[in-house]
């Protein structure tokens, strides 16, 4: 079984990527399953909403995919999509299904993800 899975790879004008920590200790970039029928513009956007509440106009540009597990699902597989998303404002008030965001080096957002810091 597999799962298409959006990643939103946010840059501000520091350089530092947006990195979002859903309740619990799991860090990501913003984003999550693609919905049935939805488009990738569509998933994008309501990922965004759901996980740093924003809701204005963006662009986007494919960065790469990758293929990992499901976390809890050993059966699960997912095809992450990751995409440039460049917004019209940096306005992030927090959404539902995030605890936590910040800015951080690139460098340290995938450690934060793999540690579960």
């Amino acid at each position: 079984l597999y799962r298409v899975s959006l990643r939103a790879l946010i840059r501000n004008n520091e350089g530092k990527v947006l990195a979002v920590k859903e309740h619990g200790d799991m860090w990501h970039l913003p984003g999550g399953g693609l919905d049935y029928n939805e488009t990738v513009d569509e998933g994008l956007a309501r990922e965004l909403r759901e996980e740093t509440g924003y809701t204005g106009k963006f662009t986007s540009r494919s960065e790469g995919m990758y293929l990992s597990r499901v976390e809890r699902l050993d059966n699960v597989m997912q095809v992450v999509m990751v995409f440039q998303v460049i917004p019209e404002r940096y306005d992030f008030p927090g959404g539902k299904d995030s605890e936590y965001m910040e800015f951080v080096d690139e460098t340290n957002v995938f450690d934060l993800m793999k540690l579960g810091k």
